[in-house]
Order: structure tokens, then C-alpha cells, then sequence
């Protein structure tokens, strides 16, 4: 009974030592929790660490399967068979509480390397495997490799040209970005998706195209330089400051002079495709959207049917060497906005 009086008497201050308790274990848990991860953290920095110097010492660092490193200085590289991918290296950049990590490609900034020899083993390349690698002019894609990853091969400045084999199915945006002496690619994929900023900063001069003709032949058609794609999509995108050139554009090994078209053609699909000399559109074209045919300098003559219906600025500009074309009347009042070329000789018809 006494004991309760007292509590009741001296409660304010029993109060202050209950939450002077609880204040000083809560704060005791936090430091211990901090040191604990001071200590944590300089346990696993000194873990990468060691492991850092560890792997610097070899040639291929290797794990389950995967190169994640090479640290030699080979200018031409076969890399061993078994080999199933070409991976990312982390490593630790800061100090506590700031500290990161950072991956990199298995040969990113590899400055001295030239050629590379994948094994048929390999089924994967990371992003950024080969960035930056500068002086790399030659490599080969294996069968059985499904994506050309983000950045893989970016300001790859040595490179000339790519193969890609069948399997490959994506080709990822900027996989080619800034590989300023590409010239020509072959993708051998029948339907492959690829972003339209895979080769921005590229040059090409020759696309090829891995379609089977074999499929087309129920079509009708009586020349086999006339071929049925239904959209290639903005593949070869020219943005902003962004420019592939002018190229040509082979489908199965044929140089493609003469197109039939029967879908929609979207922006810049043929921007600057100077092997065109011909083109055909079927009866489920309606819309050819702006810079679609932007430079092609082959074409000569030109039939718009009237089945289009929209045409849109500057789909057919700078085809400097456009002479005649036959459009339905209805884009009398735009021919100098979709062309702008003084020089052609226009037919309308109803």
C-alpha cells in the first residue's frame, strides 16, 4: 500500500526515469546498429578488396560459366570453349556512407584489344561488354546468342561491320551507339526487333536484311527483286543530331531496287535508302508519315493511290532525282510540302 502512495506521490518523477530509460536503450540500439554496419561495411570493402587484387592477377575472371573480366593485353582474342557469357564486373567507388557499386563490361575501355573470337559455347553478352573499346575492329556473334544487349558495343569507333546470326531477336537501343566507322549490318533474323536508337550515331552504308523470299512466293510476284514487307519500322532513326547516312538495303543477299509496300509506312522507315528505284504501294496502305522516303535519291517516277490518305510533310523530300508523279487530287494543295521539289512534273487524278 505504501509502495502504490508513493508511485502516486512521486509519478512525475517515475515518468522521467521511464522515458529516460527508454530515450538511452533506443539510442544505445541505434549507435551498436551503426557501428555494426560501419564494421559490416568495412568488412565487405575489404572483402572486395582482397578480391580485386585476387582477380587482377588473372587473365579471365570467370564465374559459374561467365567471363566478367579480362584483364589481359591480347590484341587478338580466341576466348576458351565452355565459356557460356560475356558478364559485368562490380566493384566498390566511395567511402561510407556514400559508397556505390560500380559494373562494368568484361572488356569495357579495353584500349589495345582488335579481335575477338567468341566460342559457340556462349549464349549471352551483358550490356556494356565491349564499351568503349576503341581499337576493337573485328568480332563474331555466335548461333544461340537471343540480344544485343544496351550499350554492348558502344563507341566501338574501329568497328566496320556486323554479322548477326538468326537467333538474335532483340537488338537493344544504343547497342551500336556511336560506332562511327559501321558500315554495314546483316541481320539474318526474319523478324527482329530492333530499338530505333540501336545504331544512333551510326553511318551505315549497306542494311541487310535476313528475310526468307521462300514466304513470298504464294504473292505473285514476278520478280524476285520485288519483295512484300509489310513495315520494317523506324529501324534506322534519324533524331535530332542523329545520322546513319545513306544506305542500301539488301534483303537475303538481293540488293532491293524495287519495294512493294502493304502497310502503313511509319516515320523515316526509308530515310535515306539510296538503292530504292521503285515503289509500290497495295491496297492497305493509308498513311506514309513524315521523312518515310526522306532521301531517297533513286526514285524516279512515282504512283500514289487512292487508297492514301494521308500523306504527311515532307515524306518524299530531297529525293532529288524524282520526276514525274501521279497523285490523286486531293493533295493538290500539299504537293510542295510533302516533295518540296520545284522540279517535279505532277498528274492529279479524281
Amino acid at each position: 500500500m505504501e509502495f502504490y502512495r508513493w508511485m502516486i506521490t512521486h509519478s512525475g518523477m517515475v515518468y522521467s526515469i521511464i522515458v529516460s530509460v527508454v530515450v538511452i536503450t533506443i539510442v544505445t540500439v541505434v549507435i551498436a546498429r551503426k557501428i555494426n554496419e560501419r564494421r559490416g561495411f568495412r568488412k565487405r570493402k575489404e572483402r572486395a578488396l582482397a578480391q580485386e587484387e585476387e582477380d587482377s592477377k588473372k587473365e579471365f575472371v570467370i564465374t559459374s560459366g561467365t567471363l566478367n573480366r579480362y584483364n589481359g593485353n591480347a590484341i587478338e582474342l580466341h576466348i576458351p570453349q565452355g565459356i557460356t557469357g560475356i558478364g559485368c564486373y562490380g566493384h566498390y567507388v566511395g567511402e561510407y556512407p556514400y559508397n556505390v557499386t560500380i559494373y562494368s563490361g568484361a572488356f569495357q575501355d579495353n584500349q589495345r584489344i582488335r579481335s575477338v573470337f567468341l566460342p559457340d559455347s556462349i549464349r549471352g553478352i551483358a550490356t556494356n561488354a565491349f564499351c568503349n573499346c576503341i581499337m576493337l575492329s573485328k568480332i563474331n556473334i555466335p548461333e544461340g546468342i537471343s540480344r544485343i544487349c544496351k550499350g554492348t558495343f558502344s563507341n566501338c569507333v574501329s568497328l566496320e561491320g556486323i554479322e548477326l546470326p538468326k537467333s538474335v531477336n532483340l537488338i537493344d537501343e544504343e547497342a551500336f551507339h556511336n560506332c562511327t566507322n559501321l558500315r554495314y549490318v546483316i541481320i539474318k533474323n526474319d523478324h527482329p526487333v530492333v530499338h530505333f536508337e540501336a545504331f544512333s550515331g551510326c553511318r551505315l552504308s549497306e542494311v541487310h536484311l535476313g528475310k526468307d523470299l521462300s514466304e513470298i512466293s504464294g504473292l505473285g510476284r514476278a520478280n524476285q527483286m520485288d519483295i512484300y514487307i509489310p513495315t520494317l519500322s523506324a529501324w534506322f532513326t534519324k533524331k535530332t543530331n542523329l545520322n546513319l547516312g545513306r544506305y542500301r538495303l539488301f534483303v537475303n543477299g538481293s540488293l532491293m531496287q524495287s519495294l512493294i509496300i502493304d502497310r502503313n509506312v511509319p516515320d523515316r522507315c526509308f530515310h535515306e535508302c539510296i538503292s530504292l528505284t521503285e515503289l509500290k504501294f497495295g491496297n492497305n496502305v493509308e498513311v506514309i508519315e513524315g521523312y518515310s522516303f526522306f532521301g531517297c535519291i533513286s526514285l524516279k517516277n512515282l504512283y500514289i493511290p487512292k487508297n492514301i490518305v494521308v500523306i504527311e510533310n515532307d515524306a518524299f523530300t530531297n529525293c532529288t532525282n524524282l520526276e514525274t508523279v501521279m497523285i490523286p487530287s486531293a493533295f493538290r494543295a500539299r504537293v510542295s510540302a510533302i516533295f518540296q521539289n520545284p522540279y517535279i512534273r505532277f498528274t492529279f487524278y479524281d
